[in-house]
């Protein structure tokens, strides 16, 4: 029996090491060249084992999650279907909506493909088996530390020329505040909302105005929702009464998918009219010692006298 049919029928490393101390250094060192062993750092690299770190796990973790995205993404086509069969202003309101969550679940999958790619070997290096080359040498730590996870739901783009963070860089830290105490009745909720625009009945802009500020958007209850509420219960109307008010709690509440007393509740906690501020008084506009020119010692006058021969001679003396 040859050595490396000896070491192969060894079960544990101490038989391993009574294998080696009966081999003889010529026999060893023939052993170990055909073996392909040149050095003490080939030989070390050879028995260097990479570190068990759940790779196997994360990629049926991966596989999971794209077949879940896939199973989404077919019962949203489905439901696209659907809605460009029955037609309408609201089905084409949802439909976009489908599409940004389509586009949204897409990128997502693209993503957790590109892990996938990443994740090519245990321990994130080259097998001991075979010689390093370059994808070996990159880090994979970035990738061991991502979390598998499917988006809760797909955001909705941001209307164009709206505020983004960017654009609201100058507002003070703090600046939001509450303009009112928190109501006692729904009533007083409508009345403070309305109030904040100067009116005694409600608008689509304090309609907007009170389910941003009232943190009422959800997964379910998006944005766009908002609108398509308004227009169902207002009809053609550019001002509605609290009945009307009433009507549009009980379709937001049936768009969550929760009672109107969980509602009420939840708004009664919640309302408030934000008031966004700004850093404070400017030191060249607001203080008027500080102007100079025009804005402090006027420019002509718009009033003068009708142009005639009498004003053109007219030296003043």
């Amino acid at each position: 029996m040859d050595a490396a049919d000896r070491l192969d029928r060894a079960q544990n490393a101490s038989e391993v090491a009574q294998q080696l101390c009966a081999l003889g250094s010529f026999e060893l060192a023939s052993f170990l060249e055909a073996a392909g062993v040149t050095s003490g750092a080939e030989l070390l690299s050879r028995l260097r084992v990479p570190k068990r770190d759940g790779v196997e796990s994360r990629r049926s973790r991966l596989e999971a999650a794209l077949s879940k995205i896939d199973g989404k993404l077919g019962a949203l086509a489905a439901q696209k279907d659907e809605l460009e069969a029955f037609g309408g202003d609201e089905a084409r309101y949802e439909a976009v909506l489908l599409d940004e969550k389509v586009k949204e679940l897409r990128a997502h999958a693209g993503r957790l493909r590109d892990l996938q790619k990443v994740l090519l070997l245990p321990g994130g290096g080259a097998s001991p088996h075979f010689k390093a080359t370059k994808t070996s040498a990159i880090d994979f730590s970035a990738a061991r530390a991502v979390t598998v996870a499917l988006p809760s739901a797909a955001k909705p783009a941001p209307l164009r020329g709206s505020a983004s963070a960017s654009a609201v860089s100058w507002r003070a830290p703090g600046a939001e505040e509450e303009a009112a105490p928190r109501p006692k009745t729904l009533q007083a909720v409508y009345d403070m909302f309305c109030g904040y625009w100067r009116q005694t009945t409600m608008t689509n802009l304090a309609f907007v105005k009170f389910c941003r500020d009232t943190k009422l958007n959800d997964a379910k209850f998006v944005k766009a929702g908002i609108d398509l509420i308004w227009t169902r219960c207002a009809k053609k109307e550019k001002k509605v009464k609290f009945e009307v008010f009433q009507l549009m709690l009980d379709e937001i509440a049936a768009t969550k998918g929760t009672s109107r007393e969980v509602l009420d509740d939840y708004i009664l906690r919640n309302a408030k009219v934000v008031v966004q501020g700004t850093r404070g008084s400017s030191k060249f506009y607001d203080d008027k010692s500080n102007w100079t020119g025009v804005a402090k010692k006027g420019g002509p006058s718009t009033n003068d006298p009708k142009l005639s021969l009498a004003t053109m001679t007219n030296t003043g003396r």
